[in-house]
Parts: C-alpha cells; sequence; structure tokens
C-alpha cells in the first residue's frame, strides 16, 4: 500500500479521530472506507458536472438521511458544511477526496491536485 501526502487548500481541517476498539451501543468495527477523487485535467469536460453533482449529492442531508436508513454511517457533519463554504456557487470545484490513515485512526478529506 502506498501513501501520498495531499495537502488541502482550504483552510478546514477535515480530518476525524477514530477509535476502531469502541464498545459502545450502535458501534461497529470500521470494515471499509469509500472516497471519490476527480481530476480537473484529464477527464471528459462534458462529464464533469454529473460528477460533482453526484458528490454534491452524496453529502447531501437527503443522501445521508438514506445511507442511515440502509446501515451506513453517516459523514461528519462538518464536512458538507466545510465542502459547500468551499465550493457552493463555484464554477472551478477542485476535486477531494478522502483518505483513512488505519495506524493514525484518522479520516482525511483534503483536495487533491489535478493530475
Amino acid at each position: 500500500m502506498h501513501h501520498h501526502t495531499v495537502r488541502s487548500e482550504t483552510a478546514v481541517d477535515l480530518a476525524v479521530e477514530l477509535n476502531p476498539a469502541t464498545k459502545a451501543t450502535g458501534a461497529y468495527p470500521l470494515v471499509e472506507i469509500g472516497y471519490a477523487l476527480v481530476c480537473t485535467k484529464g477527464n471528459n469536460p462534458q462529464q464533469l458536472p454529473v460528477l460533482r453533482s453526484f458528490l454534491d449529492y452524496v453529502i447531501s442531508k437527503e443522501a445521508q438521511k438514506s445511507a442511515a436508513n440502509l446501515g451506513y454511517a453517516p459523514v461528519p457533519p462538518n464536512w458538507p458544511r466545510a465542502y459547500g463554504q468551499r465550493y457552493a456557487g463555484s464554477r472551478d470545484r477542485r476535486p477531494y477526496r478522502l483518505r483513512y490513515t488505519p495506524r493514525r485512526g484518522r479520516i482525511h478529506a483534503a483536495e487533491h491536485p489535478g493530475t
């Protein structure tokens, strides 16, 4: 497994501390992390609005409620707000991704440079 350093261009720290040993009622082990990566270069420009729209939906309250009904854990509440503050109404949204660091038990949402 390779780890790459990704720097965020936002001032918002979207890292979340996780405790995989949690024994709380309703808690369950974190078994898989999903992430999204959309590069601004090398993609069909006509498809980027669809991808951005999908990512906007994924972090929406509606999608989080649907995911919770299916047993998925929601994204932390500050992620959609921080994403929305940075990108709301922007025509030049920068891509981002979520990254989990097992040794540190952290999830990061960071912008990824277009490659």
